[in-house]
């Protein structure tokens, strides 16, 4: 996978983080250090679950060697289809949180970074290397976090946040897609 895969799939996958700080900020305003520990809370889950799937798809890699593209193409369609159904279903003021409660901001921040601990598995399965994926995905989720607290604070419309969850899904879906025209390439 490309660097530009890569790229695309933590965009993804950090919407989602974008998120949960937007409805926090939006919901109960936040300060710049509480930016910050959002912020650092949602990169840290997301690049360790991306590590520890990625280090899961080691222990049975070998049985699933003639599967794995294709797993991998699955995965990313149905997470990204299912991504798009939650941005539909969930009403926003549903999905906001008082991210200023420590054990409030770990739960968030454990709830937001499954998806990225599936990918994690998906692409250790097709040997994309742990480095440079993961902090990437780290930091793109620092910094759309960042991003949606100070959007929460000035835009007044809580339909962004599903919006940003609606693109994610169709990011790691175009994904998918991309893997598959690899996939048929390389057979």
């Amino acid at each position: 996978m490309s660097m530009q895969g890569i790229i695309i799939i933590a965009l993804g996958l950090s919407l989602i983080s974008f998120s949960m700080a937007f409805l926090s900020s939006f919901f109960k305003c936040q300060d710049l250090p509480g930016t910050l520990k959002i912020s650092f809370f949602q990169a840290a889950f997301q690049a360790a679950m991306y590590t520890l799937g990625w280090l899961l798809s080691l222990s049975f890699k070998g049985w699933l060697t003639q599967m794995a593209w294709p797993l991998v193409i699955f995965i990313l369609v149905m997470l990204g289809l299912k991504m798009l159904l939650v941005s539909r279903k969930a009403k926003p003021a549903e999905k906001a949180f008082d991210l200023s409660q420590f054990r409030i901001l770990i739960g968030v921040s454990l709830a937001a970074s499954i998806n990225t601990f599936i990918i994690g598995l998906a692409l250790g399965l097709i040997n994309v290397d742990l480095i440079p994926a993961m902090p990437v995905i780290a930091l793109a989720s620092f910094v759309l976090s960042i991003l949606g607290v100070i959007l929460g604070k000035v835009s007044g419309n809580v339909k962004y946040s599903q919006l940003a969850e609606a693109l994610g899904g169709f990011l790691i879906i175009f994904m998918g897609i991309m893997l598959m025209v690899e996939y048929i390439n390389l057979l």
